[in-house]
């Protein structure tokens, strides 16, 4: 189990995606998803490559203790 940064009752979450089939073979895509709420925020970005292997997606949490 994993475990983040504990998000706000209101927070905007998004999740969006694109993918390119390049050729039959080739198939290249990306993912955004995303919370934001008033005191923290969590952002994730992924990526797939031919093969169905994903490379380890870049993820940044902050949190704001006011």
């Amino acid at each position: 189990m994993v475990s983040g940064v504990p998000m706000d009752r209101d927070a905007l979450v998004a999740e969006a995606g694109l993918d390119w089939q390049a050729s039959d073979a080739i198939s290249l895509g990306v993912t955004y998803s995303g919370q934001i709420g008033e005191r923290a925020q969590d952002h994730a970005l992924k990526g797939n490559s031919p093969g169905g292997s994903e490379p380890p997606g870049l993820s940044r949490n902050t949190t704001d203790n006011r």
